[in-house]
């Protein structure tokens, strides 16, 4: 992870983070909807697995928010 200036700035690589695998979601969302037969399992896990990264991300911008508030984790 780079080196940030300021709360704010980690706070945005979070938020870009989360924005790139939500974006990527949606992709495997697409893949998936237009996989024909033999394809179709193997779309449903890469679309599991964006899932999954984007509910990382979230959960990590969410608790750096929790941090920055004041909160506890």
């Amino acid at each position: 992870m780079p080196v940030y200036e300021t709360v704010e700035d980690v706070r945005s690589e979070y938020l870009e983070r989360w924005r790139v695998a939500a974006r990527q979601v949606g992709h495997a969302w697409e893949v998936w909807l237009a996989s024909d037969e033999a394809e179709r399992d193997w779309a449903h896990e890469v679309y599991l697995e964006a899932l999954a990264r984007e509910e990382a991300a979230a959960y990590r911008l969410e608790l750096h928010e929790r941090a920055a508030a004041g909160h506890p984790s």
